[in-house]
């Protein structure tokens, strides 16, 4: 866990910081499988229409689960840079 680098920039005053974690929970259910947004084990039509749903959302962040785990990219909305995840996803698990 690296929360003193934001996108790979150290803070602008260089300053040492801390973070006290007093909770923690693993959350089982969710799928290892990169892409799957309804986490059904699939990627699938299920998670296009999970993702056209939140089309164009701005607000997307980590109090949201990133627009629900649509924001792909972790960039903030839901977009072509999701689109083109969930394409390389999808085709990835095409035999």
């Amino acid at each position: 866990m690296n929360f003193w680098l934001m996108l790979g920039y150290a803070p602008v005053n260089g300053q040492d910081a801390e973070v006290v974690i007093k909770d923690f929970q693993y959350l089982t259910n969710i799928s290892d499988q990169d892409g799957d947004i309804d986490n059904d084990g699939y990627v699938n039509l299920g998670d296009l229409a999970a993702l056209t749903a939140n089309w164009w959302d701005d607000n997307c962040g980590p109090l949201n689960t990133w627009c629900n785990r649509t924001d792909l990219s972790c960039d903030g909305d839901v977009g072509l840079a999701d689109v083109e995840r969930f394409a390389g996803f999808w085709l990835a698990g095409v035999e």
